[in-house]
């Protein structure tokens, strides 16, 4: 081998080692975005058990044959872009998860959900006075026990589908670890 051919081999390397730094840099500033995303998201929704402790659901709304469900509520008052998000993450998660799953439909057009692509079925119900805590204009999603129990609270935001991500990907990830993947 040549002395130019190991210089050019040398560099190369070099090069190679210097871009596969910069890759695992940029890996780790990203990790730490989520991680201070998902931190100050759980900061700025508190303790969410005690948020929704004096919501108290009718019995018919919570399934006491699963170990946890998502019940989420939807109406028709309010912000349409945060429901088509919110059923793109629910449609997501339906083929594997269905039966821990409930979905509502408060005051609002039976077919509403159905026209914005939803592909789960959903109860119409009319006002329940128990819901009145949730403040539901834009979806409402609770993470419920078999007991009833409210785990988490999440409330769709307009303009951060971020905040929704995060909620559903917590909730799949838990479901993978109860349920199985």
């Amino acid at each position: 081998m040549t002395p130019k051919t190991s210089y050019f081999i040398i560099a190369v390397l070099t090069i190679f080692n210097i871009f596969m730094l910069y890759q695992n840099v940029q890996r780790e500033n990203r990790v730490g975005v989520l991680n201070h995303q998902l931190a100050d998201c759980e900061q700025n929704t508190g303790n969410p058990s005690m948020q929704t402790a004096s919501v108290r659901l009718p019995g018919e709304l919570i399934s006491s044959d699963n170990t946890l469900s998502l019940v989420t509520f939807f109406t028709g008052r309010g912000c349409a872009p945060c429901v088509i998000d919110e059923i793109g993450f629910i449609n997501n998660m339906l083929e594997k998860y269905k039966p821990y799953m409930n979905m509502y439909l408060v005051d609002g057009h039976e077919r509403y959900l159905v026209n914005l692509g939803a592909q789960f079925g959903y109860e119409v119900i009319d006002t329940i006075p128990e819901l009145d805590d949730l403040h539901i204009s834009n979806p409402v999603s609770l993470l419920i026990d078999r007991n009833g129990t409210i785990h988490h609270t999440h409330h769709a935001e307009t303009g951060n589908i971020e905040k929704s991500r995060l909620f559903f990907n917590k909730v799949k990830s838990l479901f993978e670890s109860v349920y199985g993947g």
